[in-house]
């Protein structure tokens, strides 16, 4: 963490509710390899910290997100005069997040799939294409992919968030539990190893004296899929199908 003081600072000022002017937007479709400004760069103010020895500096950000959450960090890199990328597809041309960056990338298809952001390989070459020196995952679509977050260390860019390595704890609900159990954090009541079938749950509700309702959770799930709250005996058989499935769907 000591790495990024001054984006750690950007962190903390996401919560900020001060006014940001934003550029005029420039209504072009910008592909991949044909980048164009969407407004001028005016920060609002700049740290004349001093870059601690052996930190590298980073002189523009590409955000691999959306909506608030790309806005948010825009606004907050902006202030620490860093120069912002944003990418998106093209049912995304007239979305609010591209206002707020100083140029954005239309993803285009990879690997034989269609451009999203979900796609690793669309976000990798938007990122070559900008030459953004750091990646900002934002939360949810790639933020919990340890793949992406190697592949990016690889290009030479900073990686904005946990390393892979923890990326990965943390995809595993029941091994980031015993982690999270391993250093003493306290954690809802649940069983040790996950359940694969609805009897399973009502066993070890009985083990565990827990009644409903209940959370069901699935061991791979991120981004609020596959979670359930069950109230009742009745309906977790189909709750528990449901979070299996949409979790599977989602991985």
């Amino acid at each position: 963490l000591q790495r990024l003081p001054h984006f750690l600072q950007a962190n903390f000022l996401l919560c900020s509710e001060g006014q940001v002017t934003m550029p005029p937007l420039q209504r072009v479709h910008v592909v991949a390899r044909n980048i164009r400004p969407l407004g001028s760069f005016s920060p609002s103010s700049c740290s004349s910290e001093p870059v601690p020895s052996g930190t590298r500096k980073i002189n523009k950000l590409l955000v691999a997100n959306r909506g608030e959450i790309a806005i948010r960090i825009f606004r907050a890199a902006r202030d620490l005069g860093i120069r912002t990328v944003a990418i998106y597809t093209e049912d995304d041309q007239e979305a609010l997040h591209l206002r707020s960056a100083d140029e954005a990338i239309c993803l285009a298809s990879a690997n034989g799939e269609r451009a999203s952001y979900l796609n690793k390989a669309s976000v990798f070459e938007a990122v070559r294409a900008s030459g953004a020196s750091a990646v900002h995952p934002g939360y949810g679509f790639l933020s919990e992919d340890s793949a992406f977050a190697e592949g990016i260390q690889k290009m030479g860019v900073i990686w904005i968030g946990p390393p892979p390595q923890v990326v990965d704890l943390f995809g595993d609900k029941v091994l980031a539990r015993a982690a999270a159990i391993k250093q003493k954090v306290e954690v809802p009541r649940g069983p040790v190893d996950p359940c694969s079938s609805p009897a399973e749950v009502r066993s070890e509700m009985k083990k565990l004296g827990v009644e409903f309702p209940i959370m069901l959770k699935a061991v791979h799930g991120g981004g609020g899929r596959g979670m359930r709250e069950v109230h009742a005996d009745k309906d977790l058989d189909s709750a528990f199908q449901h979070c299996a499935g949409e979790a599977q769907a989602a991985l």
